[in-house]
């Protein structure tokens, strides 16, 4: 469980600071440190971006109720960020209640598809198959996704 945890918060903390934030707002300095980085600071950021820091650092201690709570601040500031509802089924994948993280990687899936990010629909298919990798949904996706996989090889051949 407390592997499983340190996959997910460390996820989560890819997919945040890749699309929110640098390297260099993390890291104030590149001199040799002597234990974990530290928190990385929320200055400059929109309140968006504060909620979705502040709901990492509560995944990473273990508090799900308050993520959840940083979780949904963020959503009523931002409606249909595939990238929120990923981190919900993250959270709730987490927290044991898998039902509710299909739900939300399956969105997050369906969204990722419409906007022509093929790479993160191919990663919710695989949180989803963590999940229920037998499930009809997972199956209906997939074939989805191979089928405008083979659209775009056939166009990039052209």
């Amino acid at each position: 469980m407390k592997n499983k945890k340190l996959i997910i918060a460390f996820t989560i903390f890819l997919i945040v600071f890749l699309q929110v934030t640098t390297y260099a707002q993390i890291v104030s300095s590149p001199a040799k440190r002597s234990g974990p980085l530290p928190a990385p600071s929320v200055e400059g950021l929109d309140e968006y971006q504060k909620q979705i820091v502040f709901a990492i650092k509560n995944i990473e201690a273990g508090d799900y109720d308050t993520a959840m709570e940083n979780l949904k601040s963020a959503e009523k500031l931002r409606k249909n960020a595939p990238m929120l509802y990923e981190m919900f089924g993250i959270v709730y994948d987490a927290d044991r209640q898998s039902d509710k993280a299909f739900g939300y990687f399956i969105k997050a899936g369906e969204m990722y598809f419409k906007s022509g990010n093929m790479d993160k629909a191919w990663k919710m298919l695989g949180w989803m198959r963590t999940i229920d990798m037998h499930s009809s949904k997972v199956k209906n996706f997939e074939k989805k996704l191979r089928e405008r996989q083979e659209v775009i090889y056939k166009e990039r051949l052209n």
